[in-house]
């Protein structure tokens, strides 16, 4: 049974109305050595420790397959693939920018991402059953805007300049906000903050 809640956001828009989403309320989290427990105990041939030097023997092989740039097919579970971006300090290049070149020295792993596939999706889709857990969940801004301010000329003060989802992490909202309240102050004199580049290139830094 999956308990979920009713989760309430703030109107960011001004539409007078509150939105709402479904959120699922966490069971708990299964260790590795939990996993290996129950698929040893699943009807298994094998023993934990049969199970375990797999799991560590799939670990590795993966991490090599997606070093030499494959994207990994794991059946029913998914796919695994690399997602790249620019070391620290590096500005994202655009079509047409002689400036900001890059080279293979500035490209860093950003990330790893794992794509369900639909045949798992559909099986737990299908099996699914739902209980409200009946409380909502009440989701508020920990700062104020004057706050998240404060918070980003803290962080220019430890790097040179930020991107949108920089200040979205530090801030604790979203992205699309982010992006806003960064236009918003670097439009506005008093606020310390200036922009440059465009885009994906965008970066905001404190005025000199």
């Amino acid at each position: 049974m999956i308990q979920y809640v009713k989760q309430e956001y703030t109107d960011l828009n001004g539409t007078g109305k509150r939105p709402l989403c479904y959120k699922v309320v966490p069971t708990g989290r299964i260790s590795r050595d939990e996993l290996v427990r129950k698929v040893a105990g699943h009807d298994s041939k094998y023993n934990e420790g049969d199970v375990g030097a797999v799991i560590s023997q799939i670990e590795t092989i993966i991490a090599e397959l997606l070093l030499d740039g494959y994207t990994i097919d794991l059946g029913e579970i998914g796919s695994i693939k690399l997602a790249l971006g620019v070391k620290e300090g590096k500005e994202q290049e655009s079509v047409g920018d002689t400036q900001n070149r890059h080279n293979a020295q500035s490209v860093k792993v950003k990330d790893i991402h794992i794509k369900a596939s639909k045949k798992l999706l559909n099986k737990v889709a299908d099996k699914a059953k739902f209980e409200y857990a009946g409380t909502n969940c009440h989701y508020r801004q920990q700062y104020t805007k004057q706050q998240r301010l404060s918070l980003l000329k803290q962080l220019l003060h430890e790097k040179p300049f930020v991107h949108a989802n920089d200040y979205a992490q530090v801030a604790e909202i979203s992205l699309s906000q982010a992006t806003r309240e960064l236009r918003e102050f670097a439009l506005d004199p008093s606020s310390g903050i200036a922009r440059q580049g465009k885009r994906a290139s965008l970066v905001y830094m404190l005025k000199q």
